[in-house]
């Protein structure tokens, strides 16, 4: 199984992880196609992205479709990076 199907599974491990072991950074991976999947495992605890099936269907251009999607997100929340963000326990 890989892409779509697996972002569910992907969702509750990384907030499975990161309830037990709030220090350990994650690295999330699986069914990670879009911008919004991307903030959603970052507020459930996800420091980093890997990305494979998504790039796979959808291009180079969903990295850009990303990044834009977070840019956009932490500035709604009044945040300038993701380690500021993690470091005010606002996740």
């Amino acid at each position: 199984m890989s892409g779509n199907p697996l972002f569910p599974y992907t969702e509750k491990l990384v907030e499975s992880v990161h309830n037990n072991f709030e220090k350990l950074p994650i690295i999330a991976c699986g069914g990670i196609t879009n911008g919004n999947k991307a903030w959603t495992l970052l507020n459930k605890g996800a420091s980093l992205f890997e990305i494979y099936s998504g790039i796979t269907f959808y291009g180079l251009r969903l990295i850009i479709e990303i990044n834009n999607t977070l840019e956009t997100k932490l500035a709604n929340d009044s945040i300038d990076t993701f380690i500021e963000k993690h470091h005010n326990k606002t996740i």
